[in-house]
């Protein structure tokens, strides 16, 4: 089974839509369970997963409020609760594919030598339009875009998926330990480097992580 964590912070606009593309994608609902973490929203998140329960109430959705602020410490909290031996991290202000958790769920089973997976993370405007000054560069700072070809593959070089997109193998937390919570965003303190730490570790313990492009996030923007 595999279990969706958001961690969420006062995205209510957004936290619908990410649980209605999960909901309508081609994978069971007994296949899989949606942990969300609340980090102390104080905006009508709560309503909204109300009403997500009760338009979905085959799908297994879980909340948890967790109060130390801090996007690893909601991480964490995620894993903790989680009951799938894979864990999917998505972002609360996206939406994805179809057949994002289904394409999730068959890797892992085909390829028994991945430990995480990422996929693409393309940037969806709101405006409707790239703005015309945007870069290659900032594209990926500002928006997390995210692409590496219509193949899977090993992630080239020392790119690594990125956070608002990745699944893992419940293990890899075992052995490499849990995001160090020094890191990360913290309400509005936009910090980063948490992903990137657990990487590393799972670099040097020999891991493997898989670029698939069948698991696509859109980033709203």
């Amino acid at each position: 089974m595999l279990s969706v964590i958001i961690c969420t912070y006062n995205r209510s606009k957004y936290i619908y839509n990410v649980l209605e593309s999960l909901a309508k994608g081609t994978l069971p609902p007994h296949e899989y369970e949606i942990v969300v973490v609340d980090n102390n929203c104080t905006d009508n998140t709560a309503s909204e997963l109300d009403r997500f329960a009760a338009a979905w109430p085959q799908v297994r959705l879980r909340r948890f409020v967790e109060t130390n602020q801090g996007l690893s410490f909601a991480r964490n909290r995620g894993i903790k609760e989680a009951e799938g031996e894979g864990l999917v991290y998505v972002d609360d202000d996206a939406f994805v594919n179809d057949r994002y958790l289904e394409n999730y769920k068959t890797l892992f089973e085909r390829r028994k030598d991945a430990s995480a997976a990422g996929g693409p993370i393309v940037p969806h405007y709101e405006t409707g339009a790239e703005p015309r000054w945007m870069t290659y560069h900032l594209r990926r700072l500002l928006t997390g875009y995210l692409f590496f070809g219509d193949k899977e593959k090993s992630f080239p070089g020392d790119n690594y998926p990125g956070g608002g997109n990745a699944a893992y193998r419940k293990e890899v937390f075992e052995k490499v330990g849990l995001y160090n919570v020094s890191l990360g965003r913290k309400g509005g303190d936009l910090g980063c480097g948490e992903e990137k730490d657990i990487f590393a570790k799972m670099k040097a313990a020999g891991m493997r992580f898989v670029y698939t492009p069948g698991s696509i996030l859109y980033h709203s923007i």
